[in-house]
C-alpha cells in the first residue's frame, strides 16, 4: 500500500510539472514575440512605407539600356503632336485629340454597365493586338482593359493603346510593376537584388507564372473592389472569344437555344450573358471555356477573301480570325494535352472578397495555389469542359512562326520553341468559319465611317519596331540568350 501512494504521489508530481513547464514555455514564447519579433514586424512595415515611395527598381534594371533612346523618342513624338495639336498637353486622361491626328472619331460607350472588362498580359504582341482589340470591343462589348506589360518587352504598345482609349472609348490602363505585385512588391525586388548579389539570373522560367498569377489576382480584386465591374474575362492576346457554333445552330448541350450572329454588336453581353435561360445554365460566377486550337495551315487566297465585305479594301491573309480556318479534330478539344487547359469569364460582382486568393497565395510557387486557368479555386471548378458540354469556346490561334518567335517567351526554356510550334502548327483536321461573321458586322457598322476603319485596322499584322536589342536585354537577364537562341534553333 505504501507503495501504491508512492507512485501515485510521483505520477502527479510529474502532471504538475508538465503543466508548470508548458506554461513557461509559453510565457518564453510571449516574450520572444513582443519583444523580438513585434519590433521587427514595426520595422519591416515602417520599411516598406518608405519604399514605397522609390521608383519601381524592377523597370529601372531591366529598362537602364534604353532609357535614353527612349526618352529622345518619347520628346520626338512630343514634338510632332505639339505641332498638330496645340492644345493637347499629354497622353492618357487629356482631351480626346482632334480627328487630324488619328483620323478616326471619339465614339466614347455610353453604357458601361454593360461591357466586359479584361484582365491580360502582353509581351511583343502589337501585331496581335490590333485585331484582337477590334474583335473583342464589337463582339463583348469590351469597356475596360486592364494590361501588364512584360518588362522584357522589345517593343511599346502604349501608342496603340493610347489610340484605342480615343477612337473607342475603351478604358485601358497599363499596370506598373509594383501595381502587378501589389503588396509582394518589396519582396519580389529584394529576390531581384539577392540573384543580383549571388551573380545569378535575374528572371527565371517560374517568374513568369508567378508575376502572371499576382496580376490576375490584384486585377480580379481591383475589378470588384475599386471599379465595381461584374463580368471579367482572362484570355491571352492570340485567344478570341465566341460562341460553339455557326448563327442559327443549335447545340447538344441545349438544343432549345440558337447561336446568335457575330454581326451583331455586343452579342455577348445582351444575347448571352443577359439571357435569363442562359444563367439557368451557367449559375457559377466562373464559367469555364474550352479552348480550340487551330493550327498555321493556309488556306487558299479566295476561301480567306470569302465573306469578306467589299468595302474592306486590307489584306484579308493579316488576320488571324480570317487566315486560319483549319483546327484540331472536334471529338479531341475536351483534351486538354492538345488544346491546353481552359480559360475562364468571371463575374467578380458575386465572389465574396475573402474567396479571391491572398496575396501570399498568389506569389506562391511549387506547389502553385492558383493559375490562370483557376483564378479563383474556391470558385472556380476545374478547367477541362468537353467541346460538346459548352456554348461559349475560344478560338486559340497559334499563327506564323514570325508571330510565333516574335516575342523572347520565357517559357521556351520548358520547351515552347520551334519544336512546340511545329507540333501545334500541323493541326487541320477540321475546317470553321464561325468567327469570320465579326469582320462584316464591324465593317458595315453604320456608327463607324469606312474610312476611319480602315486606318484603325491598317496596323493588324504589322511587327512592331523593337526598341531594345535583344543582346541588350541579355546584359541584365543573364539566362536570356540561352533562352533566345535555344527558341531561334530549328528543327528537323
Amino acid at each position: 500500500n505504501n507503495t501504491k501512494k508512492k507512485n501515485r504521489i510521483s505520477s502527479r508530481q510529474l502532471f504538475c510539472g508538465f503543466n508548470l513547464s508548458l506554461l513557461g514555455i509559453i510565457c518564453v514564447l510571449n516574450v520572444y514575440y513582443y519583444v523580438i519579433l513585434k519590433p521587427i514586424e514595426r520595422n519591416q512595415q515602417q520599411e516598406q512605407q518608405r519604399r514605397l515611395q522609390l521608383p519601381d527598381l524592377t523597370k529601372i534594371i531591366v529598362n537602364q539600356t534604353t532609357t535614353t533612346t527612349t526618352t529622345a523618342n518619347n520628346n520626338n513624338n512630343n514634338n510632332k503632336r505639339k505641332k498638330q495639336n496645340p492644345n493637347l498637353i499629354g497622353s492618357t486622361g487629356d482631351p480626346p485629340p482632334e480627328k487630324e491626328e488619328y483620323h478616326v472619331p471619339y465614339n466614347p460607350i455610353k453604357d458601361p454597365d454593360e461591357t466586359i472588362s479584361v484582365c491580360m498580359l502582353v509581351m511583343d504582341d502589337n501585331h496581335r493586338l490590333t485585331e484582337w482589340l477590334a474583335y473583342h470591343s464589337y463582339i463583348l462589348p469590351l469597356g475596360h482593359l486592364i494590361v501588364g506589360v512584360d518588362p522584357r518587352s522589345q517593343s511599346d504598345p502604349s501608342e496603340l493603346f493610347e489610340k484605342w482609349r480615343h477612337q473607342s472609348g475603351i478604358v485601358i490602363d497599363e499596370w506598373t510593376e509594383e501595381q502587378i505585385y501589389g503588396s509582394q512588391f518589396i519582396h519580389w525586388q529584394r529576390i531581384l537584388e539577392k540573384r543580383k548579389e549571388k551573380g545569378h539570373q535575374l528572371i527565371w522560367a517560374h517568374d513568369h507564372r508567378q508575376r502572371q498569377n499576382m496580376f490576375l489576382r490584384n486585377c480580379l480584386v481591383h475589378m470588384k473592389q475599386a471599379l465595381k465591374k461584374t463580368w471579367v474575362l482572362i484570355v491571352d492576346s492570340d485567344e478570341y472569344l465566341l460562341y460553339n457554333g455557326p448563327s442559327g445552330s443549335t447545340s447538344t448541350f441545349d438544343p432549345s437555344w440558337k447561336y446568335p450572329s457575330l454581326k451583331k454588336e455586343g452579342t455577348i453581353v445582351k444575347d448571352f450573358l443577359q439571357n435569363d435561360h442562359i444563367r439557368s445554365l451557367y449559375p457559377n460566377p466562373c464559367i469555364v471555356i474550352p479552348r480550340m486550337l487551330f493550327g498555321a495551315n493556309e488556306s487558299l487566297p479566295e476561301e480567306i477573301a470569302a465573306h469578306v465585305p467589299a468595302s474592306f479594301n486590307l489584306n484579308a491573309t493579316k488576320f488571324d480570325t480570317l487566315r486560319y480556318r483549319k483546327h484540331i479534330r472536334r471529338s479531341v478539344t475536351h483534351s486538354h494535352s492538345k488544346n491546353g487547359w481552359g480559360k475562364v469569364l468571371v463575374d467578380v460582382s458575386r465572389i465574396q472578397s475573402d474567396d479571391f486568393p491572398t496575396a501570399k497565395q498568389a506569389f506562391q510557387t511549387f506547389p502553385y495555389y492558383m493559375t490562370v486557368h483557376e483564378p479563383v479555386p474556391k470558385v472556380c471548378a476545374r478547367p477541362f469542359v468537353k467541346n460538346t458540354n459548352t456554348l461559349l469556346r475560344i478560338n486559340h490561334y497559334v499563327g506564323s512562326w514570325e508571330s510565333f518567335s516574335y516575342r523572347n517567351d520565357a517559357r521556351a526554356a520548358e520547351g515552347r520553341g520551334r519544336q512546340s510550334w511545329l507540333d501545334k502548327a500541323k493541326y487541320a483536321d477540321e475546317t470553321d468559319d464561325t468567327i469570320r461573321e465579326w469582320i462584316s458586322g464591324y465593317v458595315d457598322d453604320e456608327k463607324k465611317e469606312e474610312a476611319d476603319t480602315t486606318l484603325l485596322l491598317k496596323d493588324v499584322g504589322v511587327f512592331a519596331p523593337k526598341i531594345k536589342n535583344i543582346h541588350e536585354v541579355v546584359n541584365v537577364i543573364p539566362h536570356a540568350k540561352a533562352v533566345y537562341d535555344r527558341m531561334k534553333k530549328p528543327v528537323d
